[in-house]
């Protein structure tokens, strides 16, 4: 209520009250700024510095950590407490505006320990109804209608540029890793049987957080051959496969929904039930999707249709852990809960880089997720055809597979993905 003292737990004077699952913590944890946890993100420690606080010079620890939207907080820890307790306080946080905001300095003042008598700061709600309040849940889209602005940062037409925008030419990670017992195994073995081999794979090789990218351009029939390995999928639901949504973002910017709100085109990946393989379906992301409402949601499932059947993808390969044998498993990246899809994309070699994101679910249906990533796939070399390779033909704009083909896997990749983990292990050794 107005003229209420700031920082007053008495819950006569709530006018209104409402809680929000947010599913996740985020920056909410008071060490979020000190590692690189969550989607899209990294954090660099950058030492101690000199700043004025309450019209004193103090010495601060800094760190600063980028975000989804491309742009990084920076966070001020003290450097030498004066009092007894050797708290580390926070003292300034810069907070970038995101492309929806201004920028501004958040300045933490008044520390205190708190005690367990004090838990009754937390829970005004319950006090609220105590004294004959209520304090109801509030719906993901902002309290009923489905076109609210819905989870995460809003997302405008006009993007508000910001002074903490992540320049690429002065973020670079270095993570130096060390222990008092772990000793580095040796790859010497590793560095020679690489010097040694002849086997180049002819696609490009993208790693994109959990998944692992290969691409080739096919001149035979003007199509990009992409193969997409889902590493380290957890069941869900008593043992479904989370959903899983590959989708084709309009700019290099790592938005959800475009600027312009136009649908995102996606491809789903869902199993229904145990008894049924999970299917690849090619479907639209409306803007209303993000308000996380039941009928923009339900407007997803019904834009779905067959993967296998459009006119733009043709030879889709889906493999999941129940679809999988324990072999085949091991030639996919060395993982046995992966889900691999590949197909063929009809698309004009000269149209440039495919901006793409992912994101994997909470659960068997559509709803939350608990990772996603925006990644880029720029190189697509000419694909190497072999004579093992099924046979294709173009017939009414659509590429048929030999029905004789036991496979339809168009990658190597127990060669190809064994060759890229060495070069990995080697780069970070």
């Amino acid at each position: 209520k107005n003229g209420t003292e700031v920082g007053s737990s008495d819950p006569a004077q709530v006018a209104e009250c409402n809680w929000l699952d947010l599913q996740v913590v985020g920056n909410i944890r008071p060490d979020w700024f000190m590692d690189d946890r969550g989607d899209s993100t990294d954090v660099q420690y950058l030492g101690d510095q000199h700043v004025f606080y309450q019209n004193e010079p103090r010495l601060v620890k800094q760190w600063r950590k980028k975000d989804f939207a491309n742009q990084y907080f920076v966070m001020s820890m003290l450097g030498n407490p004066k009092d007894d307790d050797g708290i580390h306080w926070p003292m300034i946080l810069n907070v970038p505006g995101e492309g929806f905001g201004d920028d501004f300095l958040q300045t933490y003042t008044n520390h205190s320990l708190l005690t367990d008598e004090e838990d009754y700061l937390f829970l005004l709600e319950e006090a609220l109804e105590s004294i004959g309040g209520s304090c109801p849940q509030m719906d993901m889209y902002g309290g009923g209608g489905g076109e609210g602005e819905g989870v995460g940062p809003p997302v405008t037409e006009v993007h508000i540029p910001s002074n903490l925008e992540v320049d690429p030419n002065s973020w670079f990670s270095n993570v130096y890793t060390f222990s008092p017992v772990w000793e580095p195994e040796d790859t010497s073995d590793l560095k020679d049987e690489i010097a040694s081999s002849n086997q180049t794979p002819a696609m490009a090789v993208t790693n994109a957080e959990k998944v692992t990218v290969l691409s080739c351009y096919d001149e035979q029939v003007g199509a990009v051959r992409l193969s997409f390995e889902f590493n380290d999928i957890e069941m869900v639901d008593g043992g479904l496969l989370p959903w899983t949504a590959l989708g084709f973002r309009e700019s290099n910017e790592c938005l959800m929904i475009p600027r312009s709100g136009a649908d995102t085109q996606i491809i789903l990946i869902q199993q229904s039930s145990p008894e049924e393989d999970a299917q690849a379906f090619l479907g639209s992301l409306p803007a209303a999707a993000r308000g996380m409402s039941e009928e923009a949601l339900s407007s997803v499932y019904q834009s779905l249709e067959s993967l296998q059947d459009t006119e733009s993808f043709s030879n889709v390969v889906l493999e999941t852990p129940s679809t999988t044998t324990t072999a085949e498993a091991r030639m996919s990246n060395g993982q046995s809960k992966s889900v691999r899809l590949e197909f063929l994309q009809f698309r004009n070699s000269t149209e440039g880089a495919l901006h793409l994101m992912y994101a994997i679910g909470s659960s068997s249906t559509l709803g939350f997720h608990t990772t996603r990533h925006c990644f880029d796939v720029t190189e697509f070399p000419i694909c190497a055809h072999s004579e093992s390779q099924s046979e294709i033909d173009v017939s009414g704009g659509q590429i048929k597979e030999d029905d004789t083909s036991s496979s339809g896997c168009f990658f190597p990749w127990s060669k190809v993905l064994a060759l890229f983990s060495l070069v990995v292990v080697l780069s970070y050794s």
